[in-house]
């Protein structure tokens, strides 16, 4: 399933080789510290008798399910009745939601939206059409990548109460 499928030939204009360097030189960094940490503890473990390691396994395990059994008796008998209950605000019901035709005649979009969805629409067109376009089409897309999809909806919600009305 290709929901989300990528644009890769826009990606390759938007990459920056500094920018590019700088990222894989710190991924490097923290993969070498990873490493020197995870060989320093291997070194102190592997000195550890097998009983020795099966004893702090045990007292390990014993202590986060206790944590854990803690948590749950705290959550369950709270005397409080807000102490360990996650709470939310009220929530907002939208303005217009259950009512007729009439009050959502605000929330139409107006010819003028529309004749700015119209430019904008022609303006990325001709970008596409040009070859130094193409790279601004691209890199704008890949900064917003919803912003056609959007513009063609706005456009059919505008014919569409048009079509109502």
């Amino acid at each position: 399933m290709f929901l989300f499928k990528h644009n890769r030939k826009s990606r390759q204009h938007a990459v920056n080789p500094l920018q590019d360097k700088l990222v894989n030189g710190i991924a490097g960094s923290i993969f070498k510290s990873q490493k020197y940490f995870t060989a320093f503890l291997d070194k102190r473990v592997n000195r550890l008798s097998n009983g020795t390691r099966k004893i702090g396994f045990f007292i390990f395990c014993a202590f986060t399910a206790g944590l854990s059994f803690y948590y749950i008796a705290t959550a369950i008998t709270a005397t409080d009745k807000n102490a360990g209950i996650i709470q939310s605000g009220k929530i907002k019901m939208p303005k217009y939601y259950g009512e007729t035709d009439d009050a959502k005649a605000e929330m139409l979009i107006t010819e003028n939206e529309y004749a700015s969805v119209q430019v904008f629409r022609k303006y990325m067109d001709s970008l596409q059409q040009d070859n130094k376009g193409k790279v601004i089409y691209d890199s704008i897309l890949h900064a917003r990548p919803g912003l056609m999809d959007s513009a063609k909806m706005l456009e059919y919600l505008y014919q569409l109460q048009n079509q109502k009305h």
